[in-house]
């Protein structure tokens, strides 16, 4: 059974349930800067998993608990689908 080779074909593809992996820095005036996690509504609002948060001194929180705080500067690593990738883009750096 290839669910790995399977998850990576589907995942890679360019059909419209294709995902990617991206770095989104956090603007100073996003609605999600100094926010924790649980109370950012991401995950209901663009439907994508958050697998690491870069805090600005470099520190990486992998698979980051739910009272990990969105800051100003830092980046957030995040799965998506192509369609979500935009507005989640926007809403972080609203500078």
């Amino acid at each position: 059974m290839r669910t790995w080779g399977s998850f990576l074909d589907i995942a890679t593809s360019r059909s419209k349930d294709a995902i990617q992996i991206e770095e989104h820095i956090v603007g100073a005036n996003s609605k999600y800067a100094n926010v924790m996690l649980k109370d950012s509504g991401i995950r209901q609002e663009y439907n994508l998993i958050i697998i690491a948060i870069k805090k600005g001194n470099g520190e990486m929180h992998f698979n980051p608990s739910f009272d990990t705080l969105i800051e100003p500067g830092g980046t957030v690593i995040s799965m998506e689908k192509t369609d979500a990738q935009n507005a989640f883009y926007k809403a972080l750096n609203h500078d």
